[in-house]
Protein backbone atom coordinates (compact mmCIF):
# COMPACT_ATOMS: atom_id res chain seq x y z
CA UNK A 1 0.00 0.00 0.00
CA UNK A 2 1.70 3.34 -0.65
CA UNK A 3 1.73 5.92 1.81
CA UNK A 4 -1.21 8.40 2.16
CA UNK A 5 1.56 11.52 1.77
CA UNK A 6 1.59 10.20 -1.66
CA UNK A 7 -2.03 10.71 -2.84
CA UNK A 8 -1.45 14.71 -0.99
CA UNK A 9 1.07 15.30 -3.25
CA UNK A 10 -0.36 13.98 -6.68
CA UNK A 11 -2.45 15.61 -8.71
CA UNK A 12 -4.68 15.14 -11.72
CA UNK A 13 -4.05 16.55 -15.45
CA UNK A 14 -7.02 16.30 -17.85
CA UNK A 15 -6.46 15.94 -21.20
CA UNK A 16 -8.14 17.47 -24.20
CA UNK A 17 -9.75 20.88 -23.00
CA UNK A 18 -10.83 21.42 -26.35
CA UNK A 19 -10.29 21.44 -29.91
CA UNK A 20 -11.11 22.42 -33.66
CA UNK A 21 -11.76 19.39 -35.91
CA UNK A 22 -8.24 19.92 -38.32
CA UNK A 23 -5.63 20.96 -35.65
CA UNK A 24 -3.51 22.28 -38.44
CA UNK A 25 -5.85 24.54 -39.23
CA UNK A 26 -4.95 28.19 -38.38
CA UNK A 27 -7.16 28.42 -34.73
CA UNK A 28 -5.51 25.25 -34.45
CA UNK A 29 -1.95 26.07 -34.41
CA UNK A 30 -2.97 29.08 -32.58
CA UNK A 31 -4.60 27.39 -29.80
CA UNK A 32 -1.01 25.18 -29.65
CA UNK A 33 0.84 28.83 -28.63
CA UNK A 34 -1.63 28.45 -25.30
CA UNK A 35 -0.45 24.75 -24.36
CA UNK A 36 3.11 25.16 -25.41
CA UNK A 37 3.80 28.97 -23.44
CA UNK A 38 6.63 28.94 -20.77
CA UNK A 39 4.61 30.12 -18.01
CA UNK A 40 0.95 29.92 -16.84
CA UNK A 41 0.72 33.20 -16.95
CA UNK A 42 2.03 33.81 -20.73
CA UNK A 43 -0.33 31.06 -21.42
CA UNK A 44 -3.50 33.06 -20.07
CA UNK A 45 -2.13 36.07 -22.34
CA UNK A 46 -2.24 34.04 -24.75
CA UNK A 47 -5.48 32.30 -24.47
CA UNK A 48 -7.11 35.90 -23.71
CA UNK A 49 -5.77 36.96 -27.29
CA UNK A 50 -7.16 34.43 -28.72
CA UNK A 51 -10.16 34.42 -27.79
CA UNK A 52 -10.45 38.23 -29.13
CA UNK A 53 -9.24 36.77 -32.35
CA UNK A 54 -11.55 33.25 -32.52
CA UNK A 55 -14.90 34.11 -30.18
CA UNK A 56 -16.89 35.35 -33.36
CA UNK A 57 -15.80 32.05 -35.49
CA UNK A 58 -15.48 29.30 -32.99
CA UNK A 59 -17.22 30.79 -29.55
CA UNK A 60 -17.57 27.20 -27.86
CA UNK A 61 -14.03 26.78 -28.20
CA UNK A 62 -12.91 29.92 -26.18
CA UNK A 63 -15.48 29.58 -23.59
CA UNK A 64 -14.52 25.47 -22.91
CA UNK A 65 -10.98 27.20 -22.48
CA UNK A 66 -11.91 29.40 -20.10
CA UNK A 67 -14.17 27.02 -18.68
CA UNK A 68 -12.00 23.95 -17.79
CA UNK A 69 -8.42 26.52 -16.96
CA UNK A 70 -8.34 25.37 -13.74
CA UNK A 71 -7.94 21.56 -15.84
CA UNK A 72 -5.22 22.83 -18.03
CA UNK A 73 -2.66 24.77 -15.58
CA UNK A 74 -1.28 22.26 -13.75
CA UNK A 75 1.03 21.15 -17.24
CA UNK A 76 2.74 23.98 -16.30
CA UNK A 77 4.65 22.91 -13.48
CA UNK A 78 6.59 20.67 -15.35
CA UNK A 79 9.45 21.92 -17.80
CA UNK A 80 8.86 22.13 -21.54
CA UNK A 81 10.29 18.80 -22.33
CA UNK A 82 7.83 16.62 -20.30
CA UNK A 83 4.64 19.00 -21.10
CA UNK A 84 5.21 17.72 -24.43
CA UNK A 85 4.54 14.09 -23.39
CA UNK A 86 1.50 15.46 -21.25
CA UNK A 87 -0.14 17.42 -23.93
CA UNK A 88 0.64 14.77 -27.03
CA UNK A 89 -0.93 11.44 -27.65
CA UNK A 90 -0.05 8.30 -25.30
CA UNK A 91 3.42 6.36 -27.02
CA UNK A 92 1.43 3.36 -25.63
CA UNK A 93 -1.10 3.73 -27.92
CA UNK A 94 0.98 4.70 -30.76
CA UNK A 95 3.00 1.71 -30.49
CA UNK A 96 -0.40 -0.57 -30.45
CA UNK A 97 -1.47 1.48 -33.59
CA UNK A 98 1.58 0.38 -35.60
CA UNK A 99 1.01 -3.41 -34.23
CA UNK A 100 -2.41 -3.13 -35.35
CA UNK A 101 -1.43 -1.50 -39.30
CA UNK A 102 1.54 -3.96 -39.80
CA UNK A 103 -0.29 -6.61 -38.46
CA UNK A 104 -3.41 -5.94 -40.60
CA UNK A 105 -1.62 -5.14 -44.31
CA UNK A 106 -0.85 -9.03 -44.27
CA UNK A 107 -3.75 -11.63 -44.00
CA UNK A 108 -1.86 -14.47 -43.84
CA UNK A 109 1.18 -15.98 -41.41
CA UNK A 110 3.09 -19.61 -42.09
CA UNK A 111 3.70 -19.72 -37.93
CA UNK A 112 2.74 -17.40 -34.90
CA UNK A 113 6.68 -17.02 -34.58
CA UNK A 114 6.25 -15.33 -37.78
CA UNK A 115 3.70 -12.78 -36.35
CA UNK A 116 6.12 -12.27 -33.33
CA UNK A 117 9.02 -11.28 -35.37
CA UNK A 118 6.81 -9.23 -37.82
CA UNK A 119 5.66 -7.28 -34.34
CA UNK A 120 9.30 -7.04 -33.23
CA UNK A 121 10.55 -5.68 -36.48
CA UNK A 122 7.47 -3.33 -36.65
CA UNK A 123 8.60 -2.09 -32.73
CA UNK A 124 12.16 -1.70 -34.11
CA UNK A 125 11.32 1.14 -36.55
Amino acid sequence: MYPPDLYRASFTQQHGVGGTKKPQSRCGRDFKLVYTAATEEEALGMLDALEKKWNKTYPALTQSWHNNWVKVIPMFRFMPELRRLIYTSNPIESVNRGLRKSVKTRTIFPSDDAVFKLMFLTMQR
